[in-house]
C-alpha cells in the first residue's frame, strides 16, 4: 500500500512538473549595455521572473513621444531616465489595475537626447512583450 502511494505521488509530481515545463525567458540588456531601440519600430522583448530589462533610444524631435508595452504576459512597469546611470527618472508607467494587455504614456522629450528605459516584471511570470516608442 505504501509503495502504491509513493508511486502515485511520484507520478503526480512528474506530471505537474511536465505541465509547468515550457520556455523560460531572460532579461535583455544591462545598465551598462542597454538594447538600442529605434523610434517607430516595435521591439519584441523578453523578461525574467522579477527581472529588469534595459533599453536606450534617441528622441527624434523636441515633442511628445509615446512609450507603449503591449502583448504583455505578466505585470510589467516601465521607467524612463534621461541619464545612463538610471538615477534621474523623468516618467513611469505601471499596470496598476491589471491584468491588462497594454500600458502606455506620452512624455515630452528633447530632440537628439538619448533616453534610457527599464522594464520591470512584478508577478513571478517571465515572458515576452512588445515595446514601441512613437513620435506622433
Amino acid at each position: 500500500m505504501k509503495f502504491r502511494f509513493f508511486t502515485l505521488s511520484l507520478l503526480v509530481l512528474i506530471t505537474l512538473l511536465a505541465c509547468k515545463a515550457g520556455p523560460t525567458y531572460s532579461n535583455e540588456g544591462s545598465p551598462s549595455n542597454p538594447v538600442l531601440l529605434t523610434v517607430g519600430n516595435t521591439h519584441s522583448g523578453t523578461i525574467g521572473i522579477f527581472g529588469e530589462s534595459f533599453y536606450k533610444f534617441l528622441a527624434v524631435a523636441s515633442a511628445s513621444h509615446t512609450i507603449a508595452l503591449t502583448n504583455m504576459q505578466s505585470d510589467l512597469d516601465w521607467y524612463l531616465y534621461d541619464d545612463a546611470s538610471y538615477s534621474n527618472m523623468i516618467d513611469w508607467c505601471d499596470e496598476l489595475y491589471g491584468p491588462i494587455d497594454e500600458i502606455k504614456s506620452t512624455v515630452s522629450l528633447t530632440n537628439g537626447v538619448t533616453y534610457y528605459l527599464s522594464v520591470w516584471e512584478w508577478d513571478y511570470i517571465d515572458g515576452t512583450f512588445d515595446l514601441k516608442i512613437t513620435y506622433p
